[in-house]
């Protein structure tokens, strides 16, 4: 696993030049077998217990292992006069959100859209699930 101060700062893009954040590669699932109900099972620990989780195909167990390593960085999780609360996602698209969330001016300058979502007791969102949340529970 790369610690924070090995990140690389340097940006990357992907398809069609879309920015794609810092990821560090995860490991091969070579050593897992399917166990004897024919499902592959997760082997971390997670909050000090083990994780229970398995699943019938590799390819999601590699999804789910994501969520514990989140091997996908913040820009700013290198930055020492701006620490980033959650410096690490699961997806790039988990990231995107973080950034358009918490760093907004930043993801405007690097092609990432904030949606603004205003409700009638002036408070903000830059994302529809919490303005809705919000809107439901909102007297105004």
């Amino acid at each position: 696993m790369v610690s924070y101060e090995q990140q690389p700062s340097h940006e990357s893009s992907g398809e069609a030049g879309r920015y794609r954040f810092y990821e560090t590669p995860m490991p091969s699932l070579d050593d897992y077998q399917k166990d004897h109900r024919g499902e592959y099972r997760c082997d971390r620990v997670h909050k000090g217990k083990q994780c229970e989780k398995s699943y019938k195909r590799r390819a999601d167990l590699q999804k789910h292992l994501k969520t514990h390593d989140k091997p996908v960085y913040c820009p700013f999780s290198n930055d020492p006069n701006y620490p980033c609360r959650k410096p690490r996602a699961a997806e790039q698209r988990d990231m995107e959100r973080h950034v358009v969330s918490h760093h907004p001016e930043w993801a405007r300058q690097h092609g990432f859209e904030a949606g603004e979502f205003e409700c009638g007791c002036g408070e903000t969102f830059t994302r529809e699930d919490n303005f809705k949340r919000h809107q439901r529970k909102c007297k105004d």
